[in-house]
């Protein structure tokens, strides 16, 4: 079982700025390897979710954001931490900011990261 990164909020929304976005794509690639590393849980590959992502026309968002919501709960009783399983959420922010990748569903990268920072610092 592997550390996830902590990585800094404010840091990801410059990057996600400069970037125009395409942080975003780096970040789930990232997050879902790091996820599948901590849990030891063999998921759907992180190249796969790009694939899916882009083939859907974000749709595949939606979804990834219900399973990733349920990761987190899982990693969230690992650590010894409450879990909250937050796809409700996530998934109204979503149909709210016109998808997974703009508008409000852009924060949901951000709450998601909030959790594992907080798992990935109680592991340590």
């Amino acid at each position: 079982m592997r550390n996830g990164t902590r990585r800094d909020l404010l840091m990801m929304a410059l990057l996600l700025f400069f970037t125009c976005g395409l942080y975003y794509i780096y970040w789930l690639y990232q997050t879902s390897k790091e996820m599948d590393e901590f849990t030891g849980e063999r998921g759907i590959p992180p190249v796969v979710h790009l694939l899916l992502l882009f083939f859907t026309a974000s749709l595949w968002g939606y979804a990834w954001d219900i399973l990733t919501a349920q990761r987190i709960e899982r990693m969230q009783q690992m650590v010894g931490i409450t879990p909250r399983n937050n796809s409700g959420l996530y998934l109204v922010l979503d149909a709210l900011g016109a998808g997974p990748v703009a508008g409000l569903g852009m924060v949901v990268p951000f709450l998601q990261q909030n959790d594992l920072n907080e798992i990935y610092a109680k592991r340590t």
